[in-house]
């Protein structure tokens, strides 16, 4: 089993409730993949708790995310892309 609180990229519970409210903000952001179900039956979006990660449809439970979850992905969020520059001639 890998050991999550050694890894520096990493956050294990318990979460702070701004670390909830960042972790859950980019569950809604869609600007990567959200964090999902392991339960091969479900894969449903997991949700953050001050506890870790759980399925609201089954009984599965992660505790580790990326530290870049919580409010990094806001930076990535925020980008916007300007139209395309015309070819030099």
């Amino acid at each position: 089993m890998t050991d999550h609180n050694s890894d520096p990229d990493k956050i294990v519970p318990p979460w702070s409730a701004e670390q909830v409210a960042g972790l859950n903000g980019y569950q809604r952001s869609g600007v990567f993949h959200p964090y999902t179900c392991g339960d091969a039956s479900c894969r449903a979006d997991l949700v953050a708790t001050r506890d870790g990660w759980r399925c609201p449809h089954c009984s599965y439970r992660q505790t580790w995310a990326h530290a870049f979850s919580v409010d990094g992905w806001k930076e990535i969020e925020n980008i916007q892309v300007g139209p395309a520059q015309e070819e030099s001639r």
